[in-house]
């Protein structure tokens, strides 16, 4: 049985791990048990950190604040008060009178007629019980002398094993023996569970399986045994398992729960077993049984032993019992009173369900998913129907008045929209004449560039000119200061010649720079239309976003004031 403080650090490494501070980290935890059973171990001793001495674990439990070692007294189960069933119906035993008595046994409710009819189970096992009959004591000295007597009543060759042990593995903590003595026929308990992927029974056993020894070598064991479902014969091949010695440590930095091997063991998984104590019989069953009951010490722990038998005729006393024997935990008792009735949780279930489904219908009538939302409102109402209920009628005028909301809010909404269109028409047919205006300029200015390209060429062709005829001049200067034959007519002429060519170049660089002015003018009128195009065009980019957006708001953003 799970111990108080254990389940609480359960609780706090899924609350870590999860980062969900909801008991158990938000998981669903069913804990299945019965607290009349043995309790959880609590006798040994450890260091308390704060005095630095050793001192009991029960000791310790009191000091952190626990009323008793029981998990229904763990922080995590109080602070969760889960619901607690109690299932009537036994499967190990089937007569009616022997499950009477045992529920008597289990709440220490005996009459003296019970003790009477468990007291004539006090007699020698029948020939059939011997086959695969098993020692039940509540100590460990019972148990190894009677396991002891029984090995050494076996005749036949003997075999030792000796596990192989790797690094750190204390005795404590060993699920077998480390040196194990069989013999053929010696009565042994495996320890540990196989499963075969493919359903060969020989190889598929469990923990707590009894069987005889029927063969054994170095590397296998042959054990004969009982099918638990069939009653039928079969034989098991154990072989050696390796069990390690884990620690677990927290990593703060990544939050995550890290393990590290310290050491190994490997052994053959079984034990002698004629005898085994009352409390490694828990979760057994057998056909038949042999009690020691005299000494028993703890609370639950007759109810145990005489519970692990499926019928009354196949238990065994060595010695008569008292009513003495028979112990339970008042701390048991108290907490078994709060058991919930199937009524109260029927109900709690039932409202539970109706919750979440009324919440998912809430939720798609105002993701707008109104198939949805029918569907679980029926379903709901199949749990708990609300129609009728205050709050529900509450909660439906709230919507009919976010509806009416709504409406009026879209109405609005749409007049806006109306007007924004309007804008957008007038901006768009400010944009048409602009880009208009902007053609023509263009074209102006393009036919000014070409005006002003031709002008160049002319302007050069006569400055080619010129440049003949001063060529010319300065051959015929030449021809007159060699020569002095000229006539000064001749010279007139030509020196007015010269200034009518210079008067054309004037006036052809007075039409230049007067083009060009006129291009610096139309220059400066397209980049302030360009200028008024770029707005233009920004502004209808914003528009649109902005008539996007509003198209994109879901109607209860709008229901709620959004725009």
């Amino acid at each position: 049985m799970v111990r108080c403080d254990i389940l609480d650090i359960i609780d706090k490494i899924l609350k870590a791990y999860r980062k969900d501070n909801r008991p158990f980290g938000g998981v669903k935890v069913l804990l299945v048990g019965d607290a009349f059973q043995l309790s959880p171990i609590a006798s040994g001793q450890v260091i308390d950190k704060k005095t630095n001495t050793l001192v009991s674990i029960k000791y310790l439990l009191q000091q952190q604040g626990y009323k008793s070692i029981y998990f229904f007294d763990s922080k995590a189960y109080i602070e969760r008060e889960p619901f607690q069933l109690e299932l009537t119906k036994p499967y190990r035993q089937q007569e009616f009178e022997f499950i009477d008595l045992l529920n008597k046994v289990r709440i220490n409710e005996l009459k003296p007629e019970d003790i009477i009819s468990l007291n004539k189970r006090c007699c020698e096992p029948t020939e059939l019980a011997r086959e695969d009959i098993i020692h039940l004591a509540p100590l460990n000295r019972i148990v190894d002398a009677y396991n002891q007597q029984q090995y050494d009543a076996l005749e036949g060759d003997e075999k030792e094993y000796q596990a192989s042990i790797q690094g750190d593995f204390p005795e404590k903590i060993m699920p077998v023996e480390s040196f194990i003595k069989l013999k053929i026929g010696a009565q042994v308990m495996i320890r540990r569970n196989h499963f075969d992927n493919d359903g060969l029974p020989q190889k598929t056993y469990y923990n707590g399986t009894i069987g005889k020894i029927e063969h054994f070598d170095d590397d296998y064991i042959s054990i004969k045994s009982k099918n638990p479902l069939t009653n039928e014969d079969v034989r098991y091949v154990i072989e050696k398992c390796t069990w390690e010695n884990i620690e677990y440590t927290w990593n703060r930095e990544t939050k995550l729960m890290e393990e590290k091997v310290l050491g190994s063991f490997t052994q053959f998984p079984i034990k002698i077993a004629w005898a085994i104590t009352i409390h490694k019989s828990q979760g057994l069953t057998f056909d038949h049984v042999m009690l020691s009951l005299r000494d028993c010490f703890a609370p639950g722990q007759a109810y145990v032993a005489l519970s692990r038998c499926r019928r009354l005729n196949g238990i065994f006393l060595d010695n008569p019992i008292s009513p003495s024997i028979f112990q339970v935990d008042p701390r048991v008792v108290a907490e078994i009173k709060k058991t919930t009735s199937r009524k109260d949780v029927e109900i709690y279930n039932n409202n539970t369900d109706a919750n979440n489904l009324y919440a998912l219908a809430r939720k798609s009538l105002m993701d707008n998913q109104p198939d949805k939302m029918l569907k679980y409102y029926n379903d709901a109402c199949k749990h708990r129907n609300d129609y009728d209920t205050k709050e529900f009628n509450k909660y439906i005028g709230h919507i009919v008045k976010l509806l009416h909301r709504y409406k009026e809010h879209r109405n609005i909404l749409l007049k806006e929209q109306q007007e924004n269109l309007a804008e957008i028409e007038k901006i768009n047919e400010q944009f048409a004449l602009l880009e208009t205006a902007h053609q023509t300029i263009s074209q102006q200015y393009n036919g000014i560039i070409e005006e002003l390209a031709n002008a160049k060429i002319a302007n050069n062709q006569q400055q080619k000119n010129i440049v003949e005829q001063v060529n010319k001049i300065e051959i015929l200067n030449q021809l007159i200061a060699n020569e002095r034959t000229a006539s000064a007519v001749e010279k007139a002429v030509l020196t007015s010649k010269i200034d009518g060519y210079k008067e054309v170049i004037q006036r052809y660089e007075m039409t230049i720079e007067n083009k060009q002015r006129t291009i610096i003018d139309l220059s400066n009128q397209n980049s302030k239309i360009q200028g008024e195009k770029e707005l233009i065009d920004r502004e209808l980019v914003r528009t649109a976003q902005e008539l996007e957006r509003v198209r994109q708001i879901k109607w209860w953003q709008k229901l709620f004031g959004k725009k």
